[in-house]
């Protein structure tokens, strides 16, 4: 898996850079923009930014959450989740869990939990105002299973 996470580092600086600096969604909603395990990060937070969604856990032992299932109330949102053609079962929840905890800056508790925090500037469309969202990340290990829980702060 290291050689994977290695193969994706030029994918995840592109990603943090995205994460960073708040570039979201694009007017074109029927271009594919983003792809593999760091464009499905983005698109993550973005989707949570669009729906009523808040909270939202990723385990390493199972497949990445669908985004068009989680954006199907949203016709924009789902347009653009859609042109980005992502084949969810190829996705790789354990890089998808460390490229966002990379992004967060984990740091370790008194108590062993891991929690980090993504700041971004979200860019409410073309010309639209600019709002600062916070993602709460928190970091559990059970036996050999990694679980990350991602919490939208204030909506």
């Amino acid at each position: 898996m290291r050689d994977v996470v290695r193969e994706n580092m030029n994918k995840i600086y592109i990603v943090l850079i995205v994460i960073l600096f708040g570039i979201t969604m694009n007017a074109n909603a029927d271009k594919k923009e983003w792809k593999d395990e760091p464009g499905y990060c983005n698109c993550l937070l973005v989707t949570m930014a669009r729906t009523k969604i808040n909270e939202i856990e990723i385990n390493s032992k199972y497949n990445v959450p669908n985004l068009e299932e989680l954006a199907k109330d949203i016709p924009d949102t789902l347009e653009w989740i859609r042109a980005q053609e992502f084949n969810y079962p190829k996705l790789n929840s354990s890089i998808v869990i460390e490229i966002l905890c990379n992004s967060a800056e984990m740091k370790t508790s008194l108590f062993g939990r891991k929690t980090g925090i993504i700041n971004v500037h979200d860019a409410q469309k073309d010309n639209g105002p600019i709002v600062q969202r916070k993602y709460h990340l928190k970091l559990n290990k059970i036996k050999d299973v990694i679980v990350l829980n991602v919490r939208l702060e204030n909506k």
